[in-house]
């Protein structure tokens, strides 16, 4: 009788946990309604004006963040850390790029000289129940940054491997079931890389190549189904 009732006691707390994640997702959606919806809009008629918007890949992806996003967008809160020297900042932004999603989880710095501003960005899509981790870039000329940003944090943790379990840490708090990090050779960007100074382009497409396998493996994700290396939440 005992066990019956502590099973039974697991299945209707699983149950309030379960409506719980569905009511903050409910209220997430609603802050982002408006101002999502804005966004998409004038960046698909900036994109359209530049020759920059492409179909169907743009509309299908716009959608799926409109339909899939809002939960996560209304529920990702930014944070601060601070150093001695300064601050890092990890936010939300919206920035239009092409063949890119538009959602990006970004790093900011407020250390002087050439270690301030941006340093690096997780782009992310969404699929239903699903967060989807596209691109992780570190900006050029701000290596050293990184590392004071991944000392700061103090967990002995690659920089993009600790941005990716925060995202992912959000969508499990938020009801997402499953997540999706995209392979490397599947990106536009890997296919038409921009070359700089003597570099070529199978340098730099294994270059690309390891750096993602190396985030991948220390994120957790093994399987691989189609473009997208997966694990559940």
């Amino acid at each position: 009788m005992e066990i019956i009732a502590r099973i039974k006691q697991n299945r209707q707390q699983k149950q309030r946990r379960k409506a719980q994640r569905q009511h903050w997702r409910e209220i997430n959606a609603k802050r982002y309604d408006v101002s999502l919806d804005d966004f998409f809009l004038r960046t698909k008629s900036k994109l359209q004006k530049e020759h920059r918007w492409h179909e169907p890949e743009d509309s299908i992806l716009f959608e799926k963040i409109q339909r899939y996003g809002k939960p996560f967008l209304g529920g990702f809160k930014p944070f601060e850390i601070s150093t001695p020297k300064g601050k890092f900042i990890v936010r939300l932004a919206f920035e239009c790029h092409e063949h890119e999603s538009p959602v990006t989880i970004k790093v900011e710095s407020t250390l002087p000289g050439r270690n301030r501003g941006e340093i690096g960005t997780v782009r992310l899509s969404f699929e239903e129940n699903a967060i989807c981790i596209e691109t992780v870039q570190g900006h050029m000329g701000r290596l050293r940054a990184l590392k004071r940003f991944e000392g700061a944090v103090g967990i002995g943790m690659p920089w993009p491997n600790y941005l990716i379990k925060k995202v992912l840490a959000t969508a499990r708090r938020l009801g997402y079931t499953k997540a999706q990090f995209r392979d490397p050779t599947t990106l536009y960007w890997y296919k038409h890389p921009m070359l700089w100074g003597d570099q070529t382009v199978e340098g730099l497409q294994k270059q690309i190549s390891n750096f993602y396998a190396k985030v991948r493996q220390g994120t957790g994700f093994k399987k691989r189904r189609g473009d997208y290396w997966v694990q559940k939440l």
